[in-house]
This record gives C-alpha cells, structure tokens and sequence, in this order.
C-alpha cells in the first residue's frame, strides 16, 4: 500500500497486535462450534477483542487510503506509476475518481488483500 509499519521494528504496535489477534480469533472461532452463533462470540473476550482489533484495522487502513488520496490531489491528481504498473491502492483511488467505488469500497479491497497476504505468509512458513 506504500505504507510502512516497520512490524520486525515496532512488533509491540497496536497495529501489528491488531493483526495477529485476529487472524487467532478467527482461527479460533472457525474450530469451536460454541462461538459460531453471534451471540455467544460476543458475549466471550474474543468477541471484545475481535472488535478492538478490527476497529485498528480500519482506522489504519482509512489512514493510509486518506494519505495517499491527499498525496495524488496534492500531485495534481496523477497516480504514481511504477515504471509501468499502478500501485493498487492508486488504481483504486482512480476508480473512486471515476465513480466506480466507494470509500467503504477501497477500504474492503485493502483489507482483502492484506489479509490474503497474511494468509499467503502463514501458508508459506508452514511448508
């Protein structure tokens, strides 16, 4: 996204907390059929902690997306390429431009993707 967390760095970041304690929340929540129902997930801790975490994934993820937007505005409007490729996040902001998303929408797409980069990491150290 263009955004450094510097998580080998700052390990102990909210931000960095936030993505783990979900991805083991959902992993957790996914083996034990108790916690399926809403209900019951919310009354535990995790369903406390699932939105503590969930709301810094959001927060910094409209951080960047605001950022950036501010950046290209700044720019002239132009996207910055990267020799000949877009950087996604850029691509989306030029969708936004153009009426085709959303906020709401680019913020889902980010977070999309940074957790199949998640799961792609998880995947690749268990080979």
């Amino acid at each position: 996204m263009g955004q450094s967390v510097d998580a080998q760095l700052h390990s102990n970041s909210d931000y960095v907390r936030a993505v783990l304690r979900i991805n083991d929340i959902i992993q957790r929540r996914q083996k034990n059929p108790v916690v399926w129902s809403d209900i019951l997930f919310w009354l535990f801790s995790d369903g406390k902690e699932h939105a503590w975490a969930l709301n810094i994934l959001h927060s910094f993820t409209k951080k960047v997306i605001r950022e950036r937007r501010q950046k290209m505005i700044d720019e002239g409007g132009a996207a910055v390429h990267g020799g000949d490729r877009m950087a996604f996040l850029d691509l989306l902001l030029e969708m936004e431009q153009k009426g085709q998303l959303t906020e709401t929408d680019i913020q889902e797409e980010v977070i999309g993707v940074l957790a199949m980069i998640k799961m792609v990491n998880i995947l690749s150290s268990t080979l």
